[in-house]
Order: structure tokens, then C-alpha cells, then sequence
């Protein structure tokens, strides 16, 4: 993902200087806010639509068919699936390959839901496939995925499919009410008014009165707005400061297959 999606603020806090604002000055308070806290949270809340052309890998069989001088022999590939080596048949009663080929798809996740499959201009029931893993999409109607993918042909062509899906995580309601009061601050700032913002004074003498406010670059730095109850979400959601979803990729993790999203 490229930037927040499907942020919608909650003003609710702030109705008033909300409202007042001009609609440009609220679109650009918007961008503002969403822009900050999708970063600050480490780039993991908001689903952005793709529509992807997925292209099947050959050989996920590991099967083989050599000449041995006697009209031919099916003879032993090995393959990698599911971060194990096998030397055989995928699909002849091995532990862990439980899935013929072409009957699923890896998706760039985390998937979130499909919106459509299309066959050929033809829309596939949801109720024929599944997401397991916020990642592969399984077909499990008995069908399988065309092993086709011409991409010289446009969407809807013969020997061609696409997929429709949001990827990413819905946004915390939390997250978009902090969002609001960070795009209501910015409001006050452009009109000129006071605001809770931090300037970049870090020690006020005044009547024998001292004030000393946080630098913007040290907020920055870790991450924060200067917004105790922003800040507070933020430390939640990304205790450690990341820049973005961790991820981990190993052939050696045996890890479940786990179904996290199918047709109601």
C-alpha cells in the first residue's frame, strides 16, 4: 500500500471548528492526519481495493515424465511446499499436500475479503472459494484456477481472470477519532488561532513562569504527534515504532493452513 485507505475521520470531538472550515481546508486536514497516523502506526490499517491478473507457476505438481528408452517414464521431482522439501507426486497421499495444482493462487495480502472473481467476463460464485492465510486464494467448488493468463488480451478477453480483493486491515474506530482531533488541530494552525500542535520553543521565561515544550523533532523521531491522547493510541498500536508490518519468510516454518475469509 501506497498511503492510508478508507480512513474515515470522527470530528465529533471538534464538531464546531470542523463545521467552520472551508471544504478545502477539511480535505487538506484530512490528508494531514490520515497521512500522519497511517505512518505512525506503522503502515498497517486501511483496505485499498486492487484488481490483480494472477499468473499460475507451472510445475507445482513435482512431477516429471523423462524418455528412459522404454516408451517413457513418470519418474520423481522434488519441490518445496509449505516451507517442506518433498521428492515425489504432490497430491499421492503425502503429509501436508493436501491441495491439487491450480486450485489456489497466492495473493499480495494481507487479504481482507474478495469483492469478485472474474472468469472470462464471468463472475465466479463466492461461495466456490476461500482465503486461507490472508493469502492464498483456494478454490473449493471442485474447479480450479485457468492456467492461462493472457496478459496480451484486456480484462474480460478469452484466457484471461482477475481478482478483486482488499488488502490491509480495517482502521480501529479508535484510530479514526484520533484522526479527527489531529485534522481539527491542523485546522486552528492554518486559520491562525492557538492549537495544541508543538511549536519548536523548548524553554519560556515569562513573569517568573518557565514552560519548557517538547521539539517537533524529537516527537518526529519517535513517531508522535505531541497529542496526549494521539500518542497514547499510537504507543498502543505500535509499541515498538515500526515503519511497517513485520514479516517473516523461512522454507523451514511449518506452519498451519488457517481459513480467514469466505463467502457468508
Amino acid at each position: 500500500m501506497t498511503g492510508p485507505c478508507a480512513w474515515t475521520i470522527d470530528t465529533s470531538c471538534c464538531a464546531t471548528v470542523w463545521a467552520d472550515a472551508s471544504p478545502g481546508l477539511q480535505a487538506a486536514a484530512t490528508a494531514f492526519a490520515t497521512d500522519i497516523l497511517w505512518a505512525a502506526t506503522g503502515r498497517q490499517f486501511g483496505l485499498c481495493s486492487l484488481t490483480v491478473r494472477p499468473c499460475l507457476r507451472e510445475g507445482s505438481w513435482g512431477f516429471l515424465y523423462y524418455n528412459n528408452g522404454y516408451g517413457g517414464f513418470y519418474g520423481w521431482q522434488p519441490f518445496i511446499w509449505g516451507g517442506q522439501w518433498f521428492n515425489g507426486v504432490c497430491g499421492c497421499g503425502l503429509d501436508g499436500c493436501v491441495l491439487a495444482p491450480y486450485t489456489q493462487v497466492s495473493l499480495l495480502g494481507p487479504v481482507a475479503d474478495i469483492t469478485q472473481v472474474s472468469i472470462e467476463g464471468v463472475v465466479l460464485a463466492p461461495a466456490a472459494y476461500r482465503v486461507d492465510d490472508q493469502e492464498f486464494l483456494v478454490r473449493q467448488d471442485g474447479g480450479h484456477w485457468p492456467r492461462v493468463q493472457n496478459l496480451d488480451h484486456v480484462p474480460g478477453d478469452v484466457d484471461t481472470w482477475t481478482v478483486t480483493y482488499h488488502r490491509g486491515k480495517s482502521v480501529p474506530v479508535s484510530l479514526n477519532s484520533a484522526a479527527g482531533t489531529l485534522a481539527c488541530e491542523y485546522i486552528k494552525a492554518c486559520n491562525g488561532g492557538e492549537c495544541r500542535l508543538s511549536g519548536r520553543v523548548t524553554s519560556i521565561i515569562r513573569q517568573g513562569v518557565q514552560m519548557t515544550m517538547v521539539d517537533p523533532t524529537t516527537l518526529l523521531e519517535k513517531g508522535l504527534t505531541g497529542l496526549e491522547e494521539v500518542d497514547l493510541l499510537i504507543r498502543s498500536y505500535n509499541p515498538t515504532g515500526l515503519s511497517h508490518r513485520l514479516r517473516l519468510y523461512s522454507p523451514d516454518v511449518d506452519s498451519q493452513r488457517v481459513t480467514t475469509w469466505s463467502s457468508p
